[in-house]
């Protein structure tokens, strides 16, 4: 079992790094997320493009998206305190539980580097910290993943080492669901299962368009509209699907995935 890498030491040899999002961030500042981070509030990026550009696309409900490109100073990594995961083992997964679940933890480094928790990470991370598996059935499944890495710049001296050098736009092809009423099939004809209907339907799609103004950086109107013209909302709207007995949480997921937008929101690369 190996140990993380910690400590000042010879800065790691990585020239490039990327960072998607809905912008283009030509100043990377520390920031709070609304939510528990794998590796603590700060800046993310990756080495890996694609995967900046998979977050970028998770992260804006307009139809584009940035992958801002850094180049990385070595000179100035090499006083920073820095701990560096190899690979997906009982110590990264004892760092992330704690960041994830441990109210008021917060470490001292400067960069966290590591695989980065993605969403089928997060599903199996989930099982473990709901203990359905155990640390050792979760490290297994972490093993058959081909994991990328991420870089957490948690301080303000760590961000020195970055130098903005150009923001690449990526067009999204947004899925929405045609509006022709003729490919949906009947309503169902019960008057009591048609109240039920009409009663629950208006409380789910406020439920789901709260959970996408809390992650997305959109206006009440466009996150509305976002769901509206979605696949998720053209099988709730139609009660013989039956989708609209499905929980608040489980519809934003499909939301998430049928609108190619779904990525674990513990990474922020």
């Amino acid at each position: 079992m190996s140990s993380p890498t910690s400590g000042n030491y010879s800065a790691p040899k990585i020239n490039t790094l990327y960072h998607g999002s809905a912008i283009i961030v030509q100043s990377p500042d520390i920031l709070t997320a609304n939510r528990p981070m794998a590796y603590g509030s700060g800046f993310y990026c990756t080495t890996s493009k694609l995967q900046a550009k998979k977050r970028a696309i998770s992260k804006t409900l307009q139809p584009y998206a940035f992958v801002n490109t850094y180049s990385v100073d070595p000179e100035k990594l090499k006083n920073l305190r820095i701990l560096r995961f190899e690979k997906a083992d009982t110590h990264w997964v004892d760092f992330v539980e704690k960041n994830r679940r441990q109210k008021g933890f917060m470490h001292d480094y400067d960069i966290v580097i590591g695989p980065v928790a993605d969403d089928r990470v997060n599903r199996s991370f989930s099982l473990y910290e709901s203990r359905i598996i155990t640390k050792l059935e979760l490290i297994s499944r972490l093993k058959a993943y081909k994991l990328v890495d991420q870089f957490l710049f948690h301080t303000k001296n760590s961000l020195k080492a970055l130098t903005f050098i150009r923001a690449e736009k990526v067009i999204i092809t947004i899925k929405t669901t045609p509006s022709d009423d003729s490919t949906k099939p009947k309503l169902d004809t019960n008057a009591n299962a048609r109240k039920t209907f009409d009663i629950v339907i208006p409380g789910k799609v406020a439920d789901v368009v709260g959970m996408i103004l809390n992650d997305f950086n959109a206006t009440p109107i466009e996150a509305i509209n976002a769901f509206y013209v979605s696949p998720t909302y053209a099988k709730l709207e139609t009660e013989n699907t039956k989708n609209w007995h499905l929980g608040s949480t489980t519809l934003y997921q499909d939301f998430l995935e049928s609108t190619g937008r779904l990525q674990d929101n513990q990474t922020s690369c």
